[in-house]
C-alpha cells in the first residue's frame, strides 16, 4: 500500500484500489507478471522467493521478465525501466529475481530466488546482486563475494548498509554507496537463510 492505494496483483495485471472507498483507481496490464510465482515450491515461513513488486512513494517497482518497470503510483503507467546487466546462468539475458527499494537504491538479483535444495547444496547457483541508482537509472555496483545462492537481502534503516544471506554459509554486510564488503560473517553450519538490521 502506498498513498492510500492498495495494490493487488491478478492474472496478468496489477491494479490500485482506493483503500477508503474500494474504487479501482487504475489497472496496469502486465501479461505474465505472476508466472514465476505460480508454484508451491517454497518453505513455509521462509519466503526466499521474495516479491515481484515493491511500492514506495515515487513508484511501484515490478520485476517483469527482463526488466524492472517503475509504474507511476497515480496513473499506473510505466514511468521508467531498468534492465539487468550481465548474462543469466543458463545463458541469454538475465531476468529480475528478488527486488527491494530503499532510499535512492533499487536492489535486485538476477534470475529468481527459488529455494532449490539441489542448487543450494552444490553451490552452483550464485544469483549476482545488482544495486541501481533509482534517479539516474544506472547500475551503481555489482559486488562479488558469495559463492552460493543469495536467499535474503536487507537494508539498514539509513540505507547505508546492505546485508545478504547465502547458501554459501555466510552473511555479508556491504557499503551501499561503494559496494565494498564491510564484513563477512562466517562459521555458520548451514545455509544462512535470513538477515535483518
Amino acid at each position: 500500500m502506498v498513498g492510500g492505494r492498495l495494490l493487488i496483483e491478478g492474472m496478468d495485471i496489477l491494479r490500485a484500489v482506493d483503500v477508503y472507498t474500494g474504487r479501482v483507481l487504475w489497472e496496469a496490464p502486465l501479461p505474465g507478471v505472476g508466472d514465476f510465482y505460480n508454484n508451491t515450491s517454497h518453505e513455509p515461513g521462509a519466503n526466499a522467493t521474495g516479491t515481484n513488486f515493491i511500492s514506495v512513494s515515487d513508484g511501484i517497482y515490478v520485476a517483469y521478465g527482463k526488466a524492472c518497470v517503475r509504474l507511476d503510483p497515480v496513473t499506473g503507467m510505466v514511468a521508467s525501466e531498468f534492465e539487468m546487466v550481465g548474462q543469466a546462468a543458463a545463458g541469454g539475458s538475465p531476468t529480475w529475481g528478488y527486488i527491494n527499494v530503499a532510499g535512492d537504491y533499487l536492489v535486485g538479483t538476477t534470475d529468481g530466488l527459488v529455494v532449490d535444495e539441489s542448487e543450494s547444496v552444490s553451490g552452483k547457483s550464485s544469483k549476482p546482486l545488482q544495486l541501481w541508482d533509482v534517479q539516474g537509472r544506472k547500475l551503481k555496483w555489482q559486488p562479488r563475494g558469495h559463492t552460493g545462492q543469495i536467499y535474503k537481502i536487507a537494508f539498514s534503516a539509513d540505507s547505508r548498509l546492505i546485508a545478504t544471506a547465502s547458501a554459501d554459509r555466510t552473511a555479508i554486510v556491504w557499503d551501499a554507496s561503494t559496494g565494498r564488503a564491510r564484513a563477512t560473517l562466517r562459521g555458520h553450519k548451514n545455509d544462512v537463510r535470513g538477515v535483518a538490521f
